[in-house]
């Protein structure tokens, strides 16, 4: 059963690294006592490459590559460092960048929308009950403002229908509660 698929395009699809392998490979071909050619040293050593790679389960590119290099530059009796060789293809990898922060001058204006205008609450008047003095429920509150008499929730807008007698939902409380049958 097949627990994970991954996908790695990078060099199939992407050519980063083509004409540094091709230097280096040229510099194998000039360097070695067996003639050869730099297209020879460059498929040789992708073919080493992949053999290394298929080792332990994790391996670092930069600790591969020179190894598999290294192989290669025996076969064909070239002198030298590898590590250094490959040092100059090490040298141009680098973190991608940052994304830069976007300029607000560019960005697109806002655009209010009519509905979401239409939904701000207006200020109400504090009610007074029957003795004159103002009820609990037209108190300030410090959660938003009153309506009604009836505390607004967060997210319901003060301006939101209330249902009206006939409707659907004729008779529900507060809460959608129905009337209780003795009345």
């Amino acid at each position: 059963m097949v627990r994970g698929l991954l996908l790695d395009f990078h060099g199939t699809v992407v050519e980063d690294d083509d004409a540094l392998v091709a230097a280096i490979a040229a510099q194998v071909a000039a360097d070695a006592t067996t003639p050869v050619t730099p297209e020879a040293v460059a498929a040789a050593w992708m073919r080493e490459f992949a053999t290394v790679a298929e080792g332990p389960p994790f391996r670092l590119l930069r600790d591969s590559a020179p190894e598999s290099l290294a192989r290669v530059m025996t076969e064909v009796g070239c002198p030298g460092d590898p590590a250094a060789l490959y040092a100059a293809h090490h040298a141009t990898w680098r973190l991608p960048r940052a994304p830069a922060p976007p300029d607000l001058a560019r960005l697109p204006p806002v655009v209010l929308v009519r509905a979401a205008v239409a939904q701000v609450p207006r200020p109400v008047r504090p009610r007074a009950d029957r003795t004159g003095r103002r009820s609990a429920h037209s108190a300030p509150s410090t959660l938003g403002r009153r309506h009604g008499g009836v505390p607004r929730r967060w997210g319901v807008p003060a301006g939101s229908p209330r249902p009206r007698s006939g409707g659907p939902t004729a008779g529900a409380g507060e809460c959608g509660a129905q009337p209780s049958s003795s009345t």
